[in-house]
């Protein structure tokens, strides 16, 4: 797929902010289902729908495009009908877009429902969306599954739903007679519909359950029936990916002027398969790349006399791939050569797309010729299928600490990398070396190599810029900038390693501001094999250390795979916390709560603001606890007189009494798990670019309850990784790794009092939910970073003290203050630039692909 691609139907804007345009105009209605016989023959007329069909890719764009109804169809208008059983057969009607849509019945919504339809025999390998909209919001979207012609989903439709639309995906008859039914579901119905297969999941959460509250179990099962409900089209994640790839991966080379590109394969064992393998699929790109422009550049004539490289075609300027490493050429020799624009970095074992060069080259013009270019990646089984695809965004520094986005082909500019000498401790460390200044820390378990990330949209503002901690004195970065310096050649003989190449280039060019133009193509352009070489550890450890070191970041690097970084705040320059606790006081659990985060946390300058927010005084029993807790000199009490709880004017309330240079902003109902864990989180405000700091929470019985927050083109978020185990790596391993998110839960946030007035605060309109997801889209706007200190782990009895949010009778302030977030921040919901285009954003695991792919961030 070129880059820039939208899969959505052509015409539409984002991929489901067009639902209603959609249902437009009469409708016609021709059910082929026999359960339809009974209906008046007046009405069936002919139906000419429009599923929509993969279009043939261009130079730009590739999209999903309807097809057309036949000119002079006969339509009609009628509302939904209800059969004996007290079911409705919705009226589909084809608007200006060529979509099927029908409204929905006041009676289904309000409640759950299961829509079923029947596919003719030409859209059985079809992928089918059910998306839900209210007016022109969309609400839902999930896949109806079933078996190859019977598909059906159960979906809860909310009170102010108004239409559904169906999305078609590999299919596209000229003709298709559907009619999509609807059954109103009671709870209990739906609830053992969707347990479905997941009985021994449910079961095991269920006995995991016993040690947290009812309510806190009522509300676990429905997140996981719910997700049930948003499942894949496939229960399988092989087939699922398969099926992903049949329906929207473009392998299509476009004809286009682009950079050139020298492709350099870097290897530490001799000559075997792996290098082999590498060298013929860049071959074999290089020669689909040709009529591009984008082909091998052309080397000087000393690396030819080495023997090193080997023609892919004999058309002029066209060269094969370079080997680098023990027999061959030097790492700095190839660099120095070479005159392509680009260099592409594999390792021994990365293979190439045949359509690679091409793309990369395209959306190196495209985007200006960017210092840098990633690209997304999966691996091959021994037998040669794909799998496990690694869907990344662009990198940014706390999640690059890390190590994992250093796999797949990189394209460098090669004046950056001739700058950076390719130096011997870059390219070439032996597998025993030792990490500088490694000491224990927190160390993430193996995960896939996979995880991600994204640059600040904005520069740092001032407010970012105020020094935390007194930078230690450290080696002056090395210069990056284009032609600062030329290539050693003093290389030895040993190892070369794509990782460290990757991971050193980005995080120099780092140090010199000019990440915030690197980009990353979602595209899976690299397959990895089995027999892949990898980078020791140790190797990347010593290059992040040196990083650190040079950027006065403290850290302690644990040489494992994903690295395990831990980042503190240094001991003799730790800035005092105002630990803010909006609180009602109506448990002995909470003032427990508090006990520990005061016995049990060991950063020493800190205070803790109490906020007692209620109408009137205290009664006994609230006083008896609050005076117990103040005796605690740390502790310092806020009463504030409100006939309402407002969870954002009582931390405002309390941020205004507190006295600290940094704000701790902390649900009562949550619990340190590691004494170091707020020493951690102070740690990533080391970074000037860094404003908003959140923690990993996990439910009392050790599953996750947040690792950062997703954003939904409706305007809510979810926890991703809610419910997986606490020691489980997650999708790329990012479930237990530091990295930057658009926002994180005010349960546990910590930021700079500076950027907190220049924010304002809190937004008092946001009275329960959605105002720390609007304080730090509001941050991010002013150019703070936001970033989850994975290593910081508390415990989070979630709504234990004050509630659930979204409690029936909160169901409209729920929607007014999400339109409200909605329409105060658009592009970030209709694509979270942490998130993958390529995952679909409704399903809080993350792991789930996109069915289609939304438009890149």
């Amino acid at each position: 797929m070129p880059e820039g691609r939208s899969w959505t139907p052509a015409g539409l804007g984002t991929p489901v902010a067009g639902i209603a345009q959609a249902g437009q105009g009469p409708a016609p209605l021709a059910p082929a289902h026999p359960a339809t016989a009974h209906l008046a023959p007046a009405l069936l007329a002919p139906a000419h729908l429009a599923p929509v069909h993969l279009a043939p890719a261009h130079a730009a764009h590739a999209h999903l495009s309807p097809r057309s109804p036949a000119s002079g169809a006969p339509r009609a208008r009628f509302a939904p009908l209800r059969d004996p059983h007290g079911a409705w057969w919705l009226a589909l009607r084809t608007g200006p877009d060529d979509v099927p849509t029908a409204a929905l019945p006041i009676g289904a919504t309000g409640a759950w429902c299961r829509f079923r339809v029947h596919l003719p025999a030409s859209l059985a390998g079809a992928c089918v969306q059910l998306r839900i909209a209210a007016g022109s919001a969309p609400l839902a979207v999930l896949p109806l599954v079933g078996r190859r012609r019977a598909r059906g989903a159960i979906a809860f439709l909310p009170a102010g739903a108004t239409r559904v639309a169906l999305y078609f995906f590999g299919g596209a008859p000229a003709r298709p007679d559907l009619a999509l039914h609807c059954t109103r579901l009671s709870r209990p119905v739906a609830a053992l519909g969707l347990a479905g297969r997941r009985l021994p999941q449910l079961a095991r959460l269920l006995a995991r359950g016993l040690c947290l509250a009812p309510r806190a179990v009522a509300g676990r099962l429905r997140a996981e029936l719910g997700a049930r409900a948003m499942e894949g089209v496939s229960s399988d994640p092989a087939a699922a990916y398969a099926q992903w790839v049949r329906l929207f991966e473009d392998t299509v080379i476009v004809p286009a002027a682009g950079p050139s590109i020298a492709v350099l394969v870097l290897h530490a064992a001799e000559a075997g398969a792996a290098q082999g393998a590498s060298l013929a699929a860049a071959a074999a790109a290089a020669l689909a790349a040709q009529p591009t422009g984008a082909g091998l550049g052309t080397l000087k004539p000393g690396a030819l006399r080495q023997g090193t490289l080997r023609p892919a075609t004999p058309g002029p300027g066209v060269l094969g791939p370079i080997a680098v490493g023990p027999g061959g050429i030097s790492l700095a020799q190839a660099v120095a050569e070479t005159e392509a624009d680009y260099v592409a970095l594999l390792q021994a074992g990365e293979i190439l797309a045949p359509h690679a060069l091409a793309r990369l080259a395209a959306a190196a013009e495209a985007q200006g010729r960017p210092p840098i270019l990633s690209a997304d990646e999966d691996r091959l089984t021994p037998a040669g299928a794909r799998r496990d695809p690694w869907f990344k965004p662009t990198p940014s520094r706390s999640l690059m600490l890390s190590g994992v986005l250093a796999t797949g082909v990189w394209l460098i500019r090669r004046d950056l990398l001739a700058a950076a000498k390719a130096r011997a401790d870059v390219a070439r460390i032996g597998p025993d070396a030792v990490a500088p200044g490694h000491a224990p820390g927190h160390a993430p378990e193996h995960a896939p190599e996979h995880a991600p990330e994204h640059a600040p949209e904005h520069a740092p503002g001032p407010h970012a810029a105020m020094p935390l901690f007194p930078a230690p004195q450290a080696a002056a970065p090395h210069a990056a900038a284009p032609h600062a310096g030329g290539p050693d050649a003093s290389l030895p003989v040993g190892p070369a390693w794509a990782e460290a190449v990757r991971l050193d280039a980005w995080m120099r060019l780092h140090e010199a501001g000019g990440t915030t133009e690197c980009h990353h193509v979602p595209l899976v352009l690299t397959h990895r094999r089995p027999d892949t070489e990898t980078a020791p550890p140790a190797v990347l450890a010593a290059l992040v250390q040196a990083h650190c070191a040079r950027t006065g970041l403290p850290a302690r690097i644990a040489a494992t795979r994903p690295l395990g970084v831990r980042l503190a705040a240094p001991p003799g320059a730790r800035p005092l916390v105002s630990l803010v606790v909006p609180s009602a006081l109506h448990s002995g659990y909470v003032t427990s709560c508090l006990d520990a985060v005061l016995a049990r946390t060991d950063y020493a300058a800190l205070e803790l603001v109490l906020v007692l927010a209620r109408p009137g005084p205290p009664d006994a029993a609230q006083q008896r606890r609050l005076d117990r807790l103040a005796a605690d000199p740390r502790v310092r009490p806020v009463l504030v007189d409100t006939p309402a709880f407002n969870f954002a004017a009582a931390c405002n309330h309390g941020v205004a009494a507190a006295r600290g240079a940094l704000i701790c902003l902390l649900n009562d109902d949550v619990a340190p798990r590691d004494p170091g864990w707020l020493a951690a989180m102070v740690g990533h405000l080391a970074d000037p670019a860094v404003g908003v700091v959140g923690a990993r929470l996990l439910y009392p019985d050790g599953t996750v309850q947040h690792a950062g927050i997703l954003l939904r083109p409706d305007g809510t978020g979810s926890h991703w990784h809610r419910s997986l185990p606490a020691t489980a790596a997650g999708y790329g391993g990012r479930a237990r790794l530091a990295q930057e998110f658009a926002a994180v839960t005010g349960a546990c946030l910590l930021t700079r009092r500076g950027l907190w007035d220049l924010l304002g605060g809190l937004d008092e309109a946001f009275a329960t939910a959605f105002n720390d997801v609007d304080f730090c889209l509001r941050a991010r706007a002013a150019g703070a970073g936001v970033v989850l200190a994975a290593e910081a782990e508390l415990t989070h009895a979630e709504s234990r003290s004050f509630g659930r949010h979204y409690r029936p009778d909160e169901a409209e302030r729920n929607r007014t203050d999400r339109a409200r977030l909605l329409a105060r921040f658009p592009a970030a919901f209709a694509a979270d630039p942490f998130h993958s285009p390529n995952l679909s954003p409704w399903y809080g695991d993350g792991r789930a692909l996109r069915f289609p792919p939304g438009a890149p961030a």
